[in-house]
């Protein structure tokens, strides 16, 4: 019976021990995987970081003692009309996190739910 020499998958050096062993140690395990999921993590990251920064300008809105802005006002600030957490389509109103925007015409406005 012949014995199949396995590689790991991250340095392709000969491994040894189990026969179902896929990688030398840790720190090839750890370097395999996060090569793999980078580009999907780049991805959910950045949708998060612009989740954020949209619930930041609210809340900087909310607490100024605003509750109405325009569109164009909103945007100038950096807030990224498409990107909230949820929305109640019924009712033409879209959530950031705690944050409810009603949007009507041009303006939103901003209520903390």
């Amino acid at each position: 019976m012949k014995q199949v020499k396995s590689h790991c998958k991250d340095c392709c050096k000969e491994l040894s021990g189990r026969i179902d062993k896929k990688f030398c140690n840790d720190y090839c395990r750890s370097n395999f995987h996060t090569k793999n999921n980078r580009t999907t993590n780049n991805s959910i990251k950045n949708i998060n970081n612009a989740l954020k920064r949209n619930r930041r300008i609210l809340e900087e809105i909310y607490n100024a003692g605003k509750n109405c802005i325009s569109v164009q006002s909103l945007q100038d600030l950096g807030y990224k009309l498409h990107y909230f957490t949820h929305s109640d389509s019924t009712n033409n109103i879209q959530y950031c996190y705690d944050y409810a925007i009603e949007i009507r015409e041009n303006y939103f406005y901003i209520a903390k739910s």
